[in-house]
């Protein structure tokens, strides 16, 4: 899986300077997890839609969005709310 990760500028230099940068990044992320210990989110139904994925995981750890999760939560409910598809319209 590929993760984007933004660093200080000065620790993203010395991290591009190491021989194998992702070894290194993906042993101190597994090293930090462990310490934190943070569960491994289960794998989403793979049939599920886009959306039903995200709000699955959403509901499983809703910290992830921090200070925009009501916002999240809000559009949620207005997608849910005004749904429907072109030819549920009466002409």
């Amino acid at each position: 899986m590929e993760v984007t990760i933004h660093f200080s500028e000065q620790d993203g230099r010395q991290v591009l300077q190491l021989p194998d940068r992702d070894a290194f990044v993906s042993q101190a992320v597994a090293r930090a997890l462990k310490e934190c210990a943070v569960a491994p989110s289960p794998e989403p139904d793979a049939g599920a839609s886009k959306w039903a994925r995200m709000v699955e995981r959403e509901r499983q750890n809703p910290t992830k969005l921090g200070d925009y999760y009501q916002q999240f939560r809000k559009d949620m409910r207005e997608f849910r709310e005004g749904f429907h598809f072109k030819h549920d319209e009466v002409p």
